[in-house]
């Protein structure tokens, strides 16, 4: 996904942490200007819940942009591009007035 300098990345895979979780969530953030990862998030699902993508690309981006440093304000673009893009289901789409 693409947001502004952004770009950001998911990976699900089985958790290496069997005895905590059955899978996990990595989101990745770097900005097209430097050549490394400015942020990184993990996401676990617990071995009482059910894995769905969704959920954990958005605890794991979450932890992602706070990893990063990015601050809450400039979030929000983020979260729009990520609500628009990535949902199948856009229920948080907001209306423009």
């Amino acid at each position: 996904m693409k947001a502004g300098n952004y770009l950001i990345k998911w990976c699900h895979c089985d958790s290496e942490k069997k005895e905590l979780a059955t899978k996990e969530t990595i989101c990745v953030i770097q900005d097209e200007n430097l050549p490394f990862t400015i942020g990184r998030g993990v996401a676990l699902c617990s071995l009482k819940d059910q894995f769905t993508k969704d959920k954990g690309r958005k605890v794991s981006l979450l932890r992602a942009m706070q990893n990063a440093g990015i601050k809450k304000e400039n979030r929000i673009p983020i979260w729009e591009i990520y609500r628009t893009s990535m949902t199948l289901n856009p229920r948080w789409k907001t209306e423009k007035k």
